[in-house]
């Protein structure tokens, strides 16, 4: 169990047009966990000075490490369907974190972060490599009869929050695996990369607390998302420690809705992107006192 005052590497993989979300991220860890010392790895293919200073601006007292991507793999990917080259970054966290490091937390850029994430990064891993929360979204039977492995229940995890070992992965080379696995199954993955870490960790990974990857279908119940737990599974009771905005339904999107879109703009008002992209997001005043009040209501609703 990590000490709560250690450094905290947190890691994300972002191209320049997500700045702002990821201003929003690290507003929302450094404000739920007073006193924490973090590492932020941003990792990236191209942030000029100007934003990283204004990125940077939102956590003031923590360390930034920025890594320009120069993998001739990882830029050699292209991206698929609404999934962009970014999506491979994070397979290079083993490489570019700190020797000293030992463990990473990888987070995408489209959720906030409403608990201690301290909490997350001292969870136990049971010896796996990988701890991650399941995808209620993505049928784990259809994905091993795809890859002739064996079916599990609850088998194929989301990789937009994942907790890394990263002394277990450098040892045994397991993202040369998953960049195997890139390259020999391709177009069979259908969610690029978090298809090819879902092979290679097949059972052996930890199940994580969903309240740290709290997706939409953990959030509401919409006709439109096919989910593949029961209502139980998804544990809708219980209050999220990390909203992520899962499916095309992003807050900063004009008229997409989330019920917890405010927790976005919460945040948002914490960084120098607070003018501009709450203009291109947040419609007309009224849309923006009902997600306030739906989120109220959400709150209001669920203990922890």
């Amino acid at each position: 169990m990590a000490d709560q005052q250690d450094e905290i590497l947190v890691a994300f993989g972002v191209d320049v047009n997500y700045a702002p979300h990821l201003a929003v991220t690290i507003a929302s860890i450094v404000a739920n966990a007073p006193g924490g010392r973090f590492r932020f790895l941003i990792i990236h293919d191209g942030f000029p000075q100007a934003l990283r200073s204004e990125v940077e601006a939102c956590a003031p007292k923590q360390v930034f490490q920025w890594e320009d991507v120069k993998s001739d793999e990882i830029l050699s990917q292209e991206g698929y369907k609404h999934i962009s080259r970014a999506t491979y970054f994070r397979l290079a966290i083993p490489e570019l974190a700190p020797a000293s490091s030992s463990r990473a937390i990888y987070l995408d850029v489209d959720l906030v972060v409403l608990g201690d994430i301290r909490e997350l990064a001292a969870c136990d891993l049971n010896g796996n490599a990988l701890g991650a929360v399941f995808d209620p979204a993505i049928d784990p039977r259809r994905f091993a009869g795809i890859h002739s492995l064996a079916p599990m229940p609850q088998g194929y995890f989301n990789a937009g929050v994942l907790l890394l070992d990263l002394e277990r992965i450098r040892a045994g080379q397991l993202f040369s695996e998953v960049w195997k696995t890139v390259r020999e199954r391709g177009k069979l993955l259908e969610w690029a990369d978090q298809c090819a870490l879902n092979f290679v960790f097949w059972g052996r990974w930890t199940p994580l607390d969903p309240m740290w990857n709290g997706q939409r279908p953990f959030i509401r119940d919409d006709d439109w998302i096919t989910v593949y737990v029961d209502s139980k599974e998804l544990q809708r009771h219980r209050r999220v420690r990390i909203v992520h905005y899962t499916t095309h339904e992003k807050p900063w999107l004009p008229q997409a809705y989330h019920p917890l879109s405010s927790f976005y703009f919460r945040y948002l008002k914490r960084t120098p992107f607070r003018r501009s992209a709450a203009a291109a997001a947040r419609g007309s005043f009224v849309t923006q006192v009902r997600r306030y009040l739906k989120a109220q209501l959400y709150l209001a609703r669920r203990s922890d």
